[in-house]
């Protein structure tokens, strides 16, 4: 095998790895490839009604919805943090549903206690928390 093969297969074989791996490249690459489509034609859900599901049945949530795009609402929101996440607590435990836009300038406008509507690829149930990924203005 020659010097560039090895090199090339080296570097494909990295950033496999580094995909498989690193969240972080995985957030950054995932959404060039999968923008969710039209979202006007995606199906409009309630953020604490997924939470819900995750609650009474996690494996049938992760069946129904893990890596669907959504309409996502999400009434009341608590917090707003630095790195564009929106979180509100459900019930009163220490469960969130979040929503994880992708840029944070979308952020900018929220205050605690508004009602969010966002166009998000849920994530999955994680330590009880809801994660939304990807999230923009619809």
């Amino acid at each position: 095998m020659s010097t560039w093969a090895r090199i090339v297969g080296f570097g494909v074989g990295f950033w496999i790895i580094l995909l498989i791996f690193d969240e972080g490249i995985r957030d950054f690459i995932i959404p060039i490839f999968d923008n969710g489509g039209n979202p006007e034609e995606a199906r409009q859900i309630d953020a604490l009604a997924i939470w819900k599901a995750y609650q009474a049945n996690e494996t049938l949530a992760d069946k129904q919805y893990k890596g669907e795009w959504f309409l996502v609402r999400l009434k009341n929101i608590e917090k707003i943090e630095s790195d564009g996440v929106v979180k509100k607590r459900v019930d009163t435990s220490y469960d969130y549903v979040i929503l994880d836009f992708r840029d944070d300038d979308d952020v900018l406008e929220l205050r605690p206690g508004r009602d969010v509507e966002a166009f998000c690829k849920l994530s999955g149930s994680k330590w009880g928390d809801v994660q939304f990924k990807y999230c923009r203005w619809p």
